[in-house]
Parts: C-alpha cells; structure tokens; sequence
C-alpha cells in the first residue's frame, strides 16, 4: 500500500489537492458537521461519508456523494466501487457537488440565512 497511499502530513494548500482526488471518503464514529466533505465536494470530488452527527446535511445522497451506516465496512466498500468503478457517475457527483455547495453553503447563501433568522427573531 505504501507505493499507493500518501500521507501528506499537515498541508497549507488543501485547496490546491483537493481538486486532484478522485473520490474523498470519511468514515467518521462521530462528527459534528464535516467541514472536510463541504471543502472537497466545493473542489468538485465526489464524496463517501458514514451517516452520522452533521454529515447528512453535508451530503446530497446519490446526487453529491454517498453515505453509509458508520462501521459497516461492507457499505463503505460497495459504494466505493459504485464509484470507482463508474467514471461517469463520478462526473456527474462532481458537477452536482460544487452547484450543491454554491447553493446551500456559499457565502452569501450563509449570511442571507442568518439575516432571515435575525428579521424572524425580531418579529416574534
């Protein structure tokens, strides 16, 4: 495995390797949100995430990526070939991830949310 795995330590430049990855996997017991997956599918790579805390939210099922339940390995491994094995569906995860994140986690998407709950807040 070591000639096929990079462990690249702490980087600066994670914007500059994401885009490069084919598939990004993370096989969480517990997360809050997955800022890491929101990152990656932002650069266009298609994702396979376990079904926990906030990760749900962070991933369009079968549009953006898929989720599995967490530990269940076998899971993990037939969506992995899913993808793997299917070059165009890879594609079309990766144009579906970066419209997914413009429209529900950009910016601007953010604080106009946030203005929303200040106005409904002020009304109540």
């Amino acid at each position: 495995m070591e000639n096929k795995v990079l462990m690249l330590g702490h980087r600066e430049d994670i914007d500059k390797i994401l885009p490069n990855f084919d598939i990004f996997v993370l096989p969480s017991n517990l997360e809050a949100l997955g800022t890491a997956l929101l990152e990656a599918q932002s650069c266009g790579v298609p994702v396979v995430a376990s079904r926990v805390g906030g990760i749900p939210e962070c991933v369009s099922e079968g549009k953006t990526g898929f989720l599995f339940e967490k530990e269940n390995v076998n899971e993990l491994g037939e969506k992995l070939i899913k993808l793997i094995e299917n070059k165009n569906l890879r594609y079309e995860f990766s144009k579906n991830a970066i419209e997914w994140i413009e429209n529900n986690f950009s910016t601007q998407k953010m604080v106009k949310d946030t203005e929303n709950l200040y106005k409904r807040i002020i009304n109540e």
